[in-house]
């Protein structure tokens, strides 16, 4: 019997809880030690530049731990999912027979991949800016699909996947809108003279905000 392996780092609920949590928390506490051990204050440049370097480095760390391996094959009879949640290993095998429909859905976090069965379903998570996990999720998609459309029960098999937020209207006025606040604040500070005025502490989270989200907007500008 042929069999199609995959491996893709997926995103369970609780990771995803997790992942926040740990990025504000660790942010907040190596904050505090900047200001208070290292006497920065919050209003100097050097503050934005550790900031902006911590924020990066919880969001990565914790970005890597919010995920878990999670191996798919695809054969014949049935898709497989089988990953370790938490403490626990967790198998779900699908036969295509029972298989009632299937979904590929998106927003501005992630990416599903849904299964409908007879008596239950699955949904696994990937976060939609892992390139490599959505190429991975893709290739399991079309050979699913492939052999649903040979041994299933005559469904639908066309792939149906959702719009992101970031390819919609509002989300483009909205990073035009950003881009053109980021090239005007640098612009007043500098005609009206007021550098002692400026907080590059919140600007630093203003332009970490304004700039992911632009690029976010504009990766997926092609995307159906």
């Amino acid at each position: 019997m042929r069999e199609f392996k995959f491996s893709i780092r997926i995103v369970p609920p609780l990771y995803f809880i997790f992942r926040y949590v740990l990025s504000i928390v660790g942010t907040a506490i190596l904050s505090i030690f900047i200001v208070y051990f290292l006497k920065i204050d919050s209003k100097d440049i050097y503050f934005s530049v550790l900031y902006l370097i911590l924020v990066l480095i919880a969001l990565k760390f914790s970005k890597k731990i919010s995920t878990v391996k999670c191996n798919v094959c695809i054969n014949e009879k049935a898709i497989i999912f089988s990953y370790n949640f938490f403490f626990f290993y967790k198998i779900s095998e699908f036969l295509y027979v029972d298989i009632i429909d299937y979904d590929v859905d998106q927003n501005q976090h992630f990416k599903f991949f849904k299964i409908f069965g007879v008596d239950r379903d699955i949904k696994i998570s990937i976060y939609n800016d892992s390139v490599n996990e959505t190429k991975v999720l893709d290739e399991i998609v079309c050979h699913f699909k492939k052999q649903l459309q040979k041994y299933g029960n005559n469904i639908d098999v066309d792939l149906r996947i959702g719009k992101s937020i970031y390819n919609s209207r509002f989300s483009k006025l909205v990073a035009y809108f950003l881009a053109i606040v980021l090239i005007v604040i640098p612009i007043l500070v500098i005609i009206y003279n007021r550098y002692d005025k400026v907080n590059f502490g919140t600007l630093t989270v203003l332009y970490s905000t304004a700039i992911y989200f632009i690029i976010r907007v504009y990766l997926h500008r092609n995307k159906s």
